[in-house]
């Protein structure tokens, strides 16, 4: 996948303001990675989902994720014991009736956000995990969706000097919390490249440091808080 359509597909995610317009967008990512199912869905206290399943049923989603199964399936109990850490996990096999899956998950507020996806017998490219990790923080955006979340109506108004590209690509990882070096390996960019960037993004919203950059961000309506 290149880079220019990574960056469509994570606008067109942005605009994905229900559980029908992400299963369309899951269709849209099918076209450029070939995959089994995917599965975004949100954990609360109770641990009571509410996902989207593209290639999943129900049924098939509810015997994946019991509390039964996570005890034979190393992945599923990972993900059940996970804090509030971002983790990716990779299935180091092929699992007998979900095939090679690889799991994406963090925090989206206090709901655990999960990204499952399966390539069947296949094994992935480094490129189809790593475009998939780098479309993860706007998947976790639009899962806010599927606990009621709303985008607000009275978010302030753009800035003057509106972002680039590249710049746009930044804002995820920093409200991930990645360090100049985590970025520059997942843009394929150097460090100082990162920083000029952020410079940028600074001058731009007229803060001083990151916390900041994102708040503002937020404020704007740019991601979900």
């Amino acid at each position: 996948m290149d880079k220019l359509k990574l960056f469509e597909l994570s606008n067109q995610l942005r605009c994905a303001e229900n559980s029908d317009a992400i299963h369309t967008w899951f269709g849209e990512l099918q076209n450029e990675i070939d995959f089994e199912f995917s599965i975004l869905g949100l954990f609360g206290d109770d641990y009571s989902p509410d996902p989207v399943c593209y290639g999943f049923s129900p049924d098939q989603f509810a015997n994946c994720f019991s509390k039964k199964t996570a005890e034979s399936d190393p992945l599923i109990a990972a993900l059940q014991q996970s804090n509030h850490g971002i983790m990716a996990l990779m299935d180091s096999h092929t699992h007998p009736d979900y095939g090679k899956r690889l799991l994406l998950a963090g925090y989206h507020g206090d709901k655990k956000a999960i990204y499952l996806t399966s390539f069947g017998n296949r094994q992935p490219s480094s490129e189809e995990v790593d475009a998939l990790y780098l479309l993860t923080p706007h998947l976790y955006m639009a899962s806010g969706y599927l606990s009621g979340k709303v985008k607000e109506t009275n978010a302030l108004p753009p800035p003057t000097n509106a972002l680039t590209n590249r710049e746009c690509e930044l804002l995820p990882w920093l409200k991930l919390g990645k360090s100049n070096w985590e970025i520059s390996r997942l843009l394929n960019i150097s460090e100082r490249t990162v920083k000029y960037h952020l410079q940028n993004i600074y001058q731009k919203l007229d803060v001083h440091n990151r916390t900041h950059a994102v708040s503002k961000a937020i404020e704007l309506g740019w991601y979900e808080d």
